[in-house]
């Protein structure tokens, strides 16, 4: 369930009994899927079907293929040269044309000079052929390096697909990787299947539909390699794959549409993260303000002291309950938020759940996932916020390891040994090793795991009237070292939660915003979030430096761009006493006005968006 209701649906479920609650709650599923299948990107994974065309015969491959939807092309320019019709032709329609070099060179054992020769000559050839700027680029051999990546940039690319998904890397460019096991061990390329490994016809055919099986769920591209003179082997198989893709509701792309239907999302959601810690104020004076700075939802930190209570809420109930219904009466969405594996206060009364170091000591700050009391006791905490102050939404902060040091207590140990059918407890030693990749993967899924076990206490005590959600990473959409030390992988967290919502710090350094990276970030999330919708959590200083007027102004306009809710992690003090009394403080209205102006004038010109969030 997403952010359920319109604000109409929004009084009535505040004004109507138990059972009027349990209706709308259905009425509002169905309004909901009535509009995301607006969009034709949401309706299952899109499947990018991308050929590398280089050999003299892959002509007639792809003729014998003739996969009769849209596609990319990565062409070399030798086979441009020689093929200038076929080229121009395969750049008609919804086509994308990319340059897979000049000659198909090994990057790497070329110098500098060669590299750029190469590249230039290629793009110079296709773009004469296809009379349209070149963006995409895939390396032969999925190798290149990182001179090969400024290059690109500096000949004005715009996007990669080399590399392989386990390990992709969004440095430069935008990337989309070839789709692959989360191991690593096999990627979806027919080079890899038929030639490599010799898949059977069978096997082949059932590998790629578990490939797409596997992406369906979560709405992330498939990306597909296919070697024309290759898969022309069994040309019915692509065939078969295509028509079991369309009777699944699939759709096909080119990397140009897939990239242009990303773009057309706009924010129809827009909130503000609030920590009462130095007092609550007046809670009716508080929504008016959020509402007139343009505010849809409010994030209200759980208090420490009554999250440590395992017997009940405590302290600032009755404070707490009322803030909550007031703000919902004004028509404003309230999500709880909580921050389970960082309670200092519940881990000194249990410290036995701590998280253990490489080196065996306890943590004092980080609560282990692992530990089984301390999910029990996360998931009674949760059902006692929703039975109590009947929250629209509960939201998981922190949900990562703090770094990779963390959690080696044996009890994660023996798991992971007997998950993976070990006949012995892996030593540290062999761990970093011997089963790194499987341990990166083991840590990821038992943070994956605790959250699914806190979001089926979410759904069955709020009865699909409350959104789960949690905070990830941005980092973790950018570069795979991210996932390997925090745990946060978005394909298992869009397993669990209704949005996600990425943690963003504004990129830039001495006062200035830096653009492209903001692009390629916002780029890689949409991407790795799917069609689970994200709301970005926007943390709006740089190192600590104050952003300016200037440069607030351009986020502002670069996050009305691909994303469904942008939301105010605030720098500034939340509320301010003035003449005695705690109010909201105006500074930091003004500047929620400032962050929300853009992407809601946008999303009104395109009709608030196409409405997953409402």
């Amino acid at each position: 369930m997403q952010f359920v209701c319109g604000s109409a649906l929004a009084r009535l479920f505040h004004t109507t009994d138990t059972t009027m609650r349990r209706i709308l709650a259905i009425a509002s599923v169905f309004m909901l899927w009535l509009n995301i299948l607006q969009s034709p990107l949401l309706l299952a994974s899109p499947v990018l079907l991308s050929f590398d065309v280089e050999t003299p015969t892959d002509e007639e491959a792809l003729k014998k293929l003739n996969p009769g939807v849209s596609a990319t092309y990565f062409v070399t320019g030798e086979f441009a040269e020689d093929h200038k019709e076929l080229v121009a032709a395969l750049s008609k329609g919804d086509n994308t044309i990319g340059s897979h070099s000049s000659t198909h060179p090994h990057f790497r054992s070329i110098d500098s000079k060669a590299v750029r020769e190469d590249l230039s000559a290629s793009k110079k050839i296709l773009e004469s052929i296809t009379g349209k700027p070149l963006a995409w680029f895939r390396a032969p051999y999925l190798e290149y390096d990182e001179r090969t990546l400024y290059t690109l940039k500096a000949l004005g690319f715009q996007g990669d697909s080399s590399d392989k998904e386990p390990w992709s890397d969004q440095v430069m460019l935008r990337e989309l990787p070839v789709s692959g096991r989360m191991d690593g061990s096999l990627i979806a390329s027919d080079y890899d299947m038929l030639e490599t490994y010799h898949f059977s016809k069978s096997l082949y055919q059932s590998t790629l539909r578990k490939f797409y099986d596997d992406k369906a769920s979560s709405g992330q591209p498939l990306v597909v390699l296919v070697h024309p003179s290759v898969s022309a082997k069994y040309p019915d198989d692509l065939r078969r794959f295509i028509t079991y893709v369309k009777k699944k509701h699939g759709n096909f792309f080119s990397i140009d549409s897939y990239c242009a239907g990303l773009q057309k999302q706009r924010p129809h959601r827009f909130a503000v993260w609030a920590d009462f810690r130095d007092g609550v104020g007046d809670p009716e004076s508080i929504a008016s303000g959020l509402l007139g700075a343009g505010a849809t939802d409010v994030f209200i930190k759980l208090p420490e002291l009554m999250a440590s209570h395992s017997n009940g809420l405590h302290g600032g109930r009755k404070m707490f309950g009322n803030m909550v219904s007031i703000l919902q009466a004004r028509g404003l969405k309230v999500h709880v938020w909580l921050s389970p594996l960082a309670d200092q206060t519940l881990l000194a009364l249990h410290p036995q759940w701590a998280m253990t170091e490489k080196n065996g000591d306890r943590s004092s700050q980080w609560m282990s996932p692992a530990n089984p009391e301390f999910s029990s006791c996360t998931a009674k905490l949760v059902k006692k916020i929703i039975r109590n102050y009947h929250p629209d939404g509960i939201c998981l902060d922190n949900l990562s390891y703090p770094s990779s040091e963390y959690d080696y207590s044996q009890q994660m140990i023996k798991a992971f040994a007997k998950h993976n059918h070990l006949d012995h407890t892996p030593t540290l030693t062999e761990l970093m090793n011997d089963y790194y990749t499987e341990w990166c993967i083991w840590r990821a899924q038992v943070i994956s795991s605790f959250a699914g076990k806190i979001g089926e206490t979410v759904r069955r005590e709020g009865k699909g009237a409350v959104a789960f959600s949690a905070t990830i990473s941005s980092n973790s959409a950018l570069n795979y070292r991210t996932v390997e030390t925090s745990g946060q992988n978005f394909a298992m967290f869009d397993r669990n939660f209704d949005f996600l919502v990425p943690d963003i710090t504004v990129p830039g350094k001495e006062n200035a915003i830096d653009t492209e990276k903001l692009r390629l970030t916002l780029f890689a999330l949409r991407v790795s979030a799917g069609k689970r919708p994200i709301m970005l959590r926007v943390n709006d200083s740089l190192d600590g430096t104050p952003v300016s007027a200037e440069s607030r102004a351009m986020v502002s306009e670069e996050l009305s761009i691909g994303v469904d809710g942008v939301s105010l992690f605030p720098t500034l003090p939340f509320s301010v006493q003035e003449e005695g009394m705690t109010k909201i403080n105006p500074q930091l209205l003004g500047r929620i006005r400032q962050l929300f102006t853009v992407p809601m004038r946008k999303s009104e010109m395109r009709g608030r968006g196409t409405g997953e969030f409402q």
